[in-house]
């Protein structure tokens, strides 16, 4: 008997992968980070103010296999228009507000673009790694690649001005308004035009360390340039990259505990330590 996949399983398939879902993200006191679904309760629900909200929390949102974002909310305003500023629009895109986010995208099988719901500019992302992308208070827009390669577009009335590949370390801060000026420029035209502006805005590009020297002699993870209140997104990225790393090591241990490879048996077995690991990553 042979069984095929209705329409409505595919539409169920497809409804699954494109699924997203939202969290609560909270560093423990061990470093390790709990997630606690992010619901809506019955009537309208906000986030504190600012002032008021848990330093060591963020919101995670996640977007499929080994693809997520850690978001600031959007203090003193409705968790439901809080989802709704991010969407999946596709398989791979996500079309994002303004709230300051750090995206990590480490699927193999799928390459994301970032898009702002504003069209002002869109990410799309060449190799798998993490991108910071926020809109600041005075209006400028901050684009850091921490580890990522990937293509920046610039819009305006959403159409193309022009594009610049960013590599890992790679900072932008620019004014969309004058996106307009920026059409066909190359890199240099951009840099120009971006660090020739008035008022001491601060608009430019720039190579910068994501490592800040503390005065012990440690280093903590986090951009100087950027909002100080987006530190936490920073710190969260660092706890997550830790759990990845201590999962790896485990499967490490699990493969030397469980080896019984040996060239020189004639009953030669090997036992695959992803076999009870696989979904640890």
């Amino acid at each position: 008997m042979s069984i095929s996949a209705t329409s409505a399983d595919k539409i169920d398939k497809k409804a699954e992968k494109s699924a997203m879902t939202f969290s609560m993200a909270s560093i423990m006191l061990d470093g390790s980070i709990q997630l606690k679904p992010l619901e809506v309760k019955s009537g309208k629900t906000n986030f504190p103010a600012e002032k008021d909200f848990p330093k060591d929390k963020a919101v995670q949102v996640s977007f499929g296999r080994l693809s997520s974002a850690f978001v600031l909310p959007t203090f003193g305003k409705s968790v439901s228009e809080f989802k709704n500023s991010i969407k999946k629009i596709n398989d791979s895109t996500i079309e994002i507000g303004d709230t300051p986010s750090i995206f990590s995208f480490y699927d193999p099988f799928q390459n994301y673009t970032i898009r702002d719901a504003k069209n002002r500019f869109t990410f799309e992302a060449i190799t798998n790694g993490s991108i910071y992308v926020g809109q600041e208070s005075d209006g400028m827009i901050s684009v850091y690649s921490i580890d990522s390669i990937g293509e920046m577009t610039f819009l305006a009335d959403g159409k193309k001005m022009t594009d610049i590949i960013l590599f890992p370390g790679m900072f932008i801060r620019f004014d969309p308004s004058q996106n307009p000026e920026l059409k066909n420029a190359d890199i240099t035209k951009i840099m120009q035009i971006l660090q020739g502006k008035k008022g001491n805005i601060g608009t430019g590009i720039e190579f910068a360390d994501v490592r800040l020297m503390r005065s012990d002699g440690s280093a903590t993870f986090f951009l100087s340039r950027l909002p100080r209140n987006t530190k936490i997104l920073f710190k969260m990225l660092q706890k997550s990259f830790q759990e990845r790393v201590k999962k790896v090591a485990l499967l490490e241990k699990y493969a030397d505990d469980n080896a019984e490879f040996n060239p020189n048996n004639a009953n030669i077995r090997l036992i695959n330590p992803t076999k009870k690991m696989h979904q640890v990553l």
